[in-house]
């Protein structure tokens, strides 16, 4: 772009986002202004169980989530001398960790819920005093991921309840759904034919997931511009979030190429 920047007409904004994996990174971006005045904004994911040589330039089904952490509260004692002290903050968050997995799925749309981490105690003769609990709830719009918040923090202050503990929670990362503009997904299709090792251009799959880069597509809507989110399909030696991921690097120069082309359509030739 530098070295052909007599050749273009526009600005082109490279925006990094960071925090993606629990979806705390975007807020902040979008609350800086720095999109405000973006005309089109085009994200890419790759992977996503789409295979290599494909692109998606219009996933749906996106799941709202929410990233909450609960910290249970109790009271510590001598486990052999005094139990019944204590108030134990390990079995109340055991509970509603139970208690969260066997949240009712929703009549009007697709939920997911996870408690992917809990932290409690301080050694085997104590009745835990403390716990840490990070959760996530899902769902496929604003208001069934509302309900899903709503139930787990009843269900979190249920169980605490039932051991003398207290808890609080304190919400982590945020993703939302959203809508891509027609003339962004055309456009964004026309760039990814264009583009090397790219066999098929494919206009929609469900996503059945989070992305915080949702919320920056709907702060450049908010504010007159468009916006589109593309899959670029990889093999994958494991799946996300394993070990083992890895994409083949090819697919990172189909990413360069879709902007590149894109930066040319909008800006003018390079």
């Amino acid at each position: 772009l530098a070295a052909n920047k007599d050749n273009l007409t526009g600005r082109v904004k490279l925006c990094f986002q960071p925090a993606e994996e629990g979806v705390r990174g975007a807020r902040p971006m979008a609350e800086s202004g720095v999109l405000d005045d973006v005309d089109f904004l085009y994200v890419m994911h790759v992977g996503c169980d789409i295979p290599g040589g494909e692109v998606v330039t219009a996933p749906e089904k996106f799941l709202c989530t929410t990233k909450v952490d609960f910290r249970f509260q109790g009271t510590a004692s001598h486990a052999g001398m005094q139990p019944e002290v204590g108030r134990n903050a390990l079995t109340a968050a055991a509970t509603a960790a139970l208690a969260l997995m066997g949240l009712p799925r929703h009549g009007e749309g697709m939920t997911r819920v996870n408690v992917g981490y809990l932290r409690a105690g301080e050694g085997r003769n104590v009745i835990a005093s403390t716990a840490e609990m990070q959760v996530e709830v899902r769902g496929e719009n604003e208001k069934i991921n509302t309900t899903m918040f709503e139930e787990a923090c009843r269900r979190c202050e249920g169980a605490a309840a039932m051991y003398g503990c207290t808890v609080s929670h304190e919400v982590m990362g945020e993703a939302v759904d959203f809508v891509p503009d027609a003339e962004a997904q055309a456009l964004a299709a026309e760039a990814a034919a264009a583009a090397p090792y790219v066999e098929k251009v494919s206009p929609t799959m469900n996503f059945n997931g989070s992305d915080d880069a949702t919320i920056l597509i709907k702060r450049v809507q908010a504010h007159g511009g468009q916006g589109a989110y593309l899959v670029v399909g990889s093999k994958l030696d494991a799946g996300h979030h394993q070990a083992a991921f890895d994409i083949e690097e090819k697919r990172l120069f189909t990413i360069f190429s879709i902007y590149r082309n894109l930066a040319v359509r909008h800006l003018g030739a390079l």
